[in-house]
């Protein structure tokens, strides 16, 4: 009897010590989901710039309802203390401290029984295959019965997309994402899914080094016929205006000062095989009713792929930019003649019409807003010029 009450007091003691660490391990992986919760919370007001008052409170907040303790058991530190994150204002770290009920443990030691868990998450990039990015609001307009197609990529606005009209067609390979809401109709489709509220994709580039060019070219005597064009700096040359078929030499044209260039009717065409052309100052560009074919320079317009090794039209330069309105005047395509661009067509801060049928075999667009009118059919046939990366939340630690 006294050996079997001392070995039954040895598996007491084991019963205990079993029932209060498996209670212990469960309130820890409670507090690991808690902090979990509480850091994606806190990096979700990060990612939306919002102040530190406002991301520790969501943090906090979370951290104690999924743990069910006060928020006084949480802590949110932005940037983390600690860890691989240190002192990186784009990660939040986030500890929840609880206190665990002792069954029979108790009976033997009186001391703190409590977990603590720690988690850090972060706002990093996500590359993402955006064919068209419209930077500011209203963002992307469809109306009529235009059919928009991207072919083989995303199409993401920072404001909202609207259709307008039951006929219109959006169709895109990728997803269609928008920070605001996309409101369309049953024909729209997305092979990725259709993502209103996402988060705003920043200006790839903004950074970009502006084209510079030497040379003053003279100006064609006419081109009511054929003319051509040599590269360089078409400063204050006022009203170019294109009525025949203009071919523009392989190179960099900055247009400058008062410079417009116009084309005049449906009649005139202007083509340029490996061109960048960069609008500044008060210049602009006014193709009405008229024909456009471009193509970026170290780019092939026959086998469609890069034949330059990547490089750029000009030292700092992006490899495929050749349509780039740096000046945010309007850009307006009105009719349904020839429209055919290969490379990137970059106007960050302008507002952009398109009608007709226009195409882009190889194409990024980057503009301010875009609407697509009348009945056109816009094709955007992908490809990556320019890195697009989606700030995404992440759990790291």
């Amino acid at each position: 009897m006294i050996i079997f009450a001392l070995v039954a007091l040895v598996l007491v003691g084991f019963v205990a010590l079993a029932v209060d660490t498996g209670f212990l391990m469960s309130e820890r992986r409670q507090a690991q989901s808690a902090a979990d919760a509480g850091a994606l919370a806190a990096a979700t007001d990060v990612l939306r710039n919002k102040s530190l008052a406002v991301v520790q409170n969501a943090g906090k907040s979370y951290g104690a309802e999924n743990a069910d303790v006060a928020q006084d058991n949480v802590v949110i530190n932005w940037p983390p203390a600690s860890g691989e994150y240190a002192g990186n204002l784009k990660y939040v770290e986030a500890i929840v401290s609880k206190d665990v009920e002792k069954f029979f443990v108790g009976a033997l030691y009186d001391g703190d029984w409590e977990v603590t868990a720690r988690a850090v998450a972060g706002v990093e990039p996500e590359p993402r295959p955006y064919a068209l990015l419209a930077l500011s609001a209203p963002g992307i307009y469809i109306n009529g019965s235009t059919k928009l197609y991207v072919d083989g990529g995303s199409a993401m606005s920072n404001s909202n997309i609207l259709g307008s009209g039951g006929s219109n067609v959006f169709f895109a390979d990728g997803s269609i994402d928008a920070s605001g809401t996309i409101s369309g109709n049953p024909s729209w489709y997305a092979g990725a899914g259709m993502n209103p509220g996402a988060s705003a994709i920043p200006d790839p580039l903004e950074d970009a080094n502006a084209p510079t060019t030497t040379g003053d070219p003279a100006l064609p005597a006419s081109c009511s016929s054929t003319c051509t064009f040599l590269p360089g700096n078409y400063h204050n040359r006022g009203t170019i205006t294109i009525s025949g078929t203009a071919t523009f030499q392989k190179g960099i044209y900055v247009f400058s000062g008062n410079t417009k260039l116009n084309l005049q009717n449906s009649g005139s065409q202007l083509i340029g095989e490996g061109v960048l052309f960069y609008f500044t100052g008060s210049a602009s560009f006014d193709p009405k009713n008229g024909g456009i074919r471009l193509t970026a320079p170290c780019l092939t317009a026959a086998t469609q792929i890069a034949t330059c090794s990547g490089e750029a039209a000009y030292a700092g330069g992006v490899n495929g930019m050749t349509l780039w309105i740096a000046n945010c005047t309007t850009f307006d395509s009105q009719g349904s003649a020839m429209f055919e661009v290969e490379g990137v067509i970059y106007a960050p801060c302008s507002h952009v019409e398109l009608h007709g049928n226009p195409a882009g075999v190889g194409i990024q667009v980057i503009v301010g807003d875009l609407v697509i009118k009348g009945t056109s059919d816009f094709l955007i046939n992908y490809r990556e010029y320019v890195k697009m990366d989606k700030p995404r939340v992440w759990l790291t630690e």
